[in-house]
């Protein structure tokens, strides 16, 4: 049987998640990991990849990643091989604010996640929550993240210029495009909105971002404060209207967000539709209609925190880089024989 491939790169917002990697584990292990986990069958991903018919779903999206992570590693695998024009292709654009300057720690891109914009502290729970052993005392890869922290404390307060960031994202998405214009069976979708990036594929409107549903999804508290006294560390991508949005999530999850690909499992199934209807008929991907919104609240939330994220909960989860899932009638499971391709290391960048 000749496998049938949806890849889907990009960032948490497309990223499965899983509590060990089961390729280390025995049969009854998986069985016991599993008996814990989220439902497969309810992620957006699973489910587009079952409308298309593959039977393998190949997951490279890495929580905190940036823009030029995605495009390292979809460069390497088209210049390998390992991925074809007749493979379909989900390419979700993160925040363009996002830098990559250790080769090794791709997930470390996202500068907000671990660093304080009001006082500069680095926020080690978080680094210890996402690398766990990695940053263990006097670890080669803890030298790597001092480093990191320096250098992106350095970038974010004294060289970042938003203006320049959204060129940069605008030319990535430019970059994706170009293979579409070629006959590639892919998609782009915004996580975050960038006016520069126009419009992100060639034979549909694309409106909206993924950021804008996940927000959306909380109940807006009336007590919060308007744009003009919030702080000015606020997030990059979060625009003046979604303010007390975010301002809600962080008073209800506390910035750790449990939900799969930061979407409840009624959105997920909406945006699985939305794609197939865009692949399959060139239908515009609105992202701005038809998803539930406004129903998230403090009381609720345990019910979507999936993940058991937070301060007392899941204290670190495996993002597998390359998880080849098969799909199977009545299964989903990671290949247990899989390895990444060599190409798929972080140190072998890319010749120009």
């Amino acid at each position: 049987m000749t496998d049938k491939k949806l890849y889907i790169f990009g960032d948490s917002f497309a990223s499965y998640t899983v509590a060990q990697d089961p390729r280390h584990l025995t049969k009854e292990q998986v069985e016991e990991m599993e008996a814990h986990e989220p439902n497969k069958e309810d992620m957006w991903f699973f489910q587009l990849a079952r409308k298309l018919g593959c039977n393998r779903c190949i997951m490279i999206g890495i929580p905190g990643s940036s823009l030029d992570v995605m495009q390292h590693y979809f460069y390497n695998l088209v210049k390998y091989e390992h991925i074809t024009k007749d493979d379909h292709i989900i390419c979700i654009h993160t925040e363009a604010s996002r830098r990559w300057f250790v080769p090794e720690l791709p997930e470390m891109t996202n500068f907000i996640n671990f660093i304080d914009f009001k006082t500069g502290d680095v926020n080690w729970e978080w680094l210890e929550n996402t690398l766990g052993a990695k940053i263990k005392d006097g670890s080669d890869t803890q030298k790597r993240v001092r480093a990191q922290l320096s250098i992106a404390k350095d970038y974010a307060f004294a060289i970042a210029r938003k203006d320049l960031e959204g060129l940069f994202g605008s030319a990535i998405a430019a970059w994706f495009k170009d293979f579409q214009h070629k006959g590639w069976n892919l998609i782009n979708i915004p996580a975050y909105n960038n006016p520069d990036a126009g419009d992100y594929n060639i034979n549909f409107d694309t409106k909206g971002s993924l950021n804008d549903v996940s927000m959306y999804e909380f109940k807006q508290k009336k007590w919060l404060p308007d744009w003009a006294h919030m702080p000015d560390w606020a997030p990059p991508g979060v625009e003046k209207q979604m303010a007390k949005r975010w301002q809600s999530f962080m008073d209800i999850c506390g910035g750790w967000d449990g939900r799969v690909g930061h979407l409840s499992p009624e959105n997920h199934a909406i945006l699985s539709n939305k794609l197939y209807n865009s692949i399959t008929k060139n239908s515009p991907l609105d992202l701005t209609t038809e998803f539930h919104s406004n129903f998230i609240t403090n009381k609720n939330y345990p019910e979507y925190n999936l993940y058991g994220a937070g301060p007392h909960g899941n204290k670190s989860r495996v993002s597998l880089y390359f998880a080849p899932y098969i799909i199977e009638q009545d299964n989903i499971y990671v290949d247990p024989h899989s390895v990444p391709p060599a190409e798929m290391n972080a140190t072998a960048i890319s010749e120009p």
